[in-house]
C-alpha cells in the first residue's frame, strides 16, 4: 500500500511498548527455519516479504523453495554438520539457500561479497568447507585462488540461466553444479527430519575482521541467531502491522536480524539488494515502511541529500542505528520526523540493551539499559569493576544459554581471551551512569570501521607489505566526514621516484575487498618507532600536507573498481 502522507502537523512518534515474546516460545522451537515452517503450515499464503520490484513471497513459497534447494544440496553430498560457504547477493534466492542449509543441518557461512584474493582464500580454507555456493559473477575470483584452495570439492553456481557449466574452466578435484539442476527436486515438509538440529547446535559462522590478526569466524548457535531477531522485536515493539525496510547483506548479523524479526513477529519486510541513497525515501514511501536498520554512515549519507519541505512527511517510525553518533541522530530525528534508537550489540553477543523510546525519556548518546537477557559491567585492564561514570571496557554476561558466541572457529586461544573470567570482553570502551544507562565512547581494539565494515589493520598491512616497492607499512583510521573512519596507509618505499599512487590503489583493489582499499596515502622517509621497534601508530592518524587523497586526486573507490569522479 502506497504511503498517502501525514495529516499536517501529525507526529508519527508512537510510544514504543516493550513486547515480551520469549516465554511464549518453547526453547526447542527457537530455531528460525522451524518458525518459518510453522508459519508456512499455519498461514501458507501470508506475505513474508516483497522485493522493491513488487515480487511477493509468502511464507509457504519461501519454505517450499528452501525445501527444493535442501533436497538439491543433499543430492550432491551436503550432510549434517558440514561447513558450507555461500557468496550471493542479498536476494530471495540467497535467502532460500540460507534456510536450505539450515534444513540440511549444515553449518552455513555467508562470505562477504567484496572478498577476493588472499582473504577469500583464507576464509574458504579456514572454514574447511567442501561445498561453495557462489553467484556466477564472482566465479572468476575462485579461479584466481584455485591453486591455494585445500578443501573445496564442489561448487554450485547461481544467477545465470544461460550458463553452460560444461564450458567453464574449473579447479582440479572440484565438481561444478548449476543451481538450476535443483529445480526438479520436489518440495518436502522437512529435509533431514531424522537429523533435526537442536537449538544449541552451531547454525552459522560469520567471519569478522574486528581486531588485529586474521579474520575470526564467530560460531553462532541456532538459539543465538533466533535471538538477533527476538531482541530487535522486543526492544521496539515490532508487530504484524509493521513493514521493515531491508537492504542489508546476510554476511552481517543485521541482515539476519531483520528476517528473523519478521518471522518471529509476523511483520513484513521489503527487500532491496543493497543500500541506495537515491531510492531510500522512494522505497520507504511506496511500500509504507515503518522500520529500518541503518548501519555505519547510512544516516549521514541520507542527511547529506538536499533538504525538502516535506522531509518529515514519511511513514518511518523508528530507525535502529549503529554506531552511536548522537549529534547526527538528533538532526535525523528532527528533519525526518522519526525516532532513532542506538542499541549496543555485535556479532558475538546479539543486542544487550533496550532503548527507552517513551516521549522525552531517552538519554542523548545512550544505548539504553541492559535488557532482560544480559548483565553489563565496566571494568579496568585487570577486570576490576569501575564506578559509575568511569570509562573502561564493556563486558557482558548472558542470563540464559546460547545467546553469545560459542567461540571462534579454529581459534581456541582467542576464545579463551574473549571469554576470560566468565564475561565476554567486547573490546569497546564506555561507561554506565547511576541509572544503569550505557554510553559507548570508543573502541579499545586496533581496528578500523568504514561504512559499517570492520577492518583489521593487520590484514590490510599483510597484503600491502607484499607490494614490490613497499618496505614498511602501517594502516590507521582517520575520521570520515560522514561518520566512522576512512583507511589511511603510511608507507616507506624502496624508491619514491618510480611509485605511482593511482596504480598502487588499483593494485590494492585487485587484492582486497573494496572497503579495505585506502583512501589516504602518505609516504614517509621512516616510520616513527618505539624503543622496542614497534610502529607508533598514534602519530600517523592525522591528515597533513603530505597526505594524498584518492578523492581529491579525482577518483572514487567503488565496489566495481577505482573510478574517475563525476565532475
Amino acid at each position: 500500500m502506497r504511503y498517502m502522507g501525514n495529516i499536517k502537523g501529525e507526529s508519527k512518534k508512537r510510544n514504543i511498548r516493550e513486547t515480551k515474546l520469549l516465554d511464549r516460545i518453547e526453547q526447542t522451537d527457537r530455531i528460525l527455519y522451524k518458525m518459518l515452517e510453522r508459519r508456512a503450515s499455519e498461514s501458507p499464503d501470508l506475505e513474508l516479504f516483497r522485493t522493491v520490484d513488487g515480487e511477493i513471497y509468502s511464507f509457504g513459497a519461501v519454505n517450499n523453495h528452501a525445501n527444493q534447494l535442501a533436497n538439491g544440496l543433499s543430492s550432491i553430498g551436503v550432510r549434517p554438520k558440514d561447513t558450507v560457504c555461500w557468496m550471493l547477493p542479498t536476494s530471495p534466492e540467497s535467502m532460500g539457500y540460507w534456510f536450505a542449509l539450515s534444513k540440511c543441518g549444515a553449518v552455513e557461512i555467508c562470505i562477504n561479497e567484496a572478498y577476493r584474493g588472499e582473504i577469500l582464500q583464507y576464509v574458504l580454507n579456514d572454514s574447511r568447507a567442501k561445498t561453495l555456493i557462489i553467484h556466477a559473477k564472482y566465479y572468476s575470483r575462485i579461479m584466481e585462488i584455485a591453486d591455494g584452495l585445500t578443501n573445496l570439492q564442489r561448487v554450485v553456481i547461481v544467477g545465470d540461466d544461460e550458463l553452460d557449466i560444461g564450458k567453464l574452466v574449473k579447479p582440479l578435484h572440484v565438481e561444478l553444479y548449476s543451481h538450476f539442476n535443483f529445480k526438479d527436486k520436489q518440495p518436502v515438509e522437512i529435509a533431514y527430519q531424522e537429523q533435526n538440529p537442536s537449538f544449541h547446535e552451531t547454525s552459522t559462522i560469520i567471519y569478522t575482521s574486528g581486531t588485529t590478526g586474521q579474520s575470526k569466524g564467530v560460531m553462532i548457535s541456532h538459539h543465538m541467531l533466533f535471538f538477533y531477531g527476538l531482541t530487535y522485536v522486543e526492544s521496539i515493539g515490532i508487530n504484524k502491522e509493521d513493514i521493515i525496510y531491508h537492504f542489508l547483506p546476510f554476511f552481517h548479523v543485521s541482515g539476519r536480524q531483520l528476517v528473523g524479526g519478521a518471522i518471529i513477529s509476523g511483520a513484513r519486510f521489503v527487500l532491496r539488494e543493497r543500500f541506495s541513497v537515491t531510492n531510500f525515501w522512494k522505497d520507504i514511501k511506496s511500500n509504507n515502511c515503518t522500520q529500518v536498520v541503518a548501519v555505519g554512515g547510512t544516516p549521514s549519507l541520507i542527511l547529506a541529500e538536499e533538504e525538502s519541505p516535506d522531509d518529515g512527511d514519511n511513514p518511518l517510525e523508528v530507525v535502529w542505528a549503529v554506531p552511536a553518533l548522537p549529534n547526527i541522530y538528533s538532526k535525523f530525528e528532527e528533519r525526518f520526523n522519526t525516532r532513532v534508537t542506538v542499541p549496543f550489540g555485535g556479532t558475538e553477543m546479539t543486542y544487550i540493551t533496550k532503548p527507552d523510546l517513551r516521549e522525552g525519556a531517552a538519554k542523548k548518546g545512550s544505548s539504553g539499559i541492559a535488557n532482560d537477557y544480559f548483565e553489563i559491567r565496566i571494568v579496568d585492564y585487570h577486570d576490576n569493576i569501575l564506578a559509575h561514570g568511569e570509562i573502561g571496557e564493556i563486558v557482558v554476561r548472558p542470563k540464559i544459554s546460547e545467546i553469545i558466541l560459542q567461540g571462534y572457529w579454529n581459534k581456541p586461544e582467542s576464545t579463551v581471551i574473549s571469554l576470560r573470567n566468565a564475561w565476554y570482553h567486547t573490546g569497546d570502551l564506555g561507561y554506565l551512569d547511576e541509572q544503569g544507562y550505557l554510553f559507548f565512547t570508543d573502541r579499545k581494539k586496533d581496528s578500523i570501521r568504514r561504512r559499517g565494515e570492520n577492518i583489521s589493520s593487520s590484514e590490510v598491512e599483510n597484503i600491502i607489505s607484499k607490494h614490490e616497492e613497499v618496505v614498511h607499512c602501517a594502516a590507521v583510521p582517520v575520521a570520515s566526514e560522514i561518520g566512522e573512519d576512512e583507511v589511511k596507509i603510511c608507507l616507506t618505499l624502496r624508491s619514491q621516484t618510480t611509485f605511482d599512487r593511482v596504480e598502487f590503489i588499483k593494485w590494492c583493489f585487485d587484492r582486497m575487498p573494496y572497503f579495505m582499499v585506502p583512501r589516504f596515502l602518505e609516504i614517509l622517509d621512516a616510520m616513527p618507532l618505539t624503543a622496542l621497534g614497534k610502529i607508533e601508530k598514534y602519530k600517523l592518524g592525522e591528515i597533513g600536507a603530505n597526505t594524498w587523497d584518492v578523492e581529491q586526486a579525482g577518483y572514487r573507490i567503488t565496489r566495481d573498481g577505482i573510478m574517475p569522479s563525476q565532475r
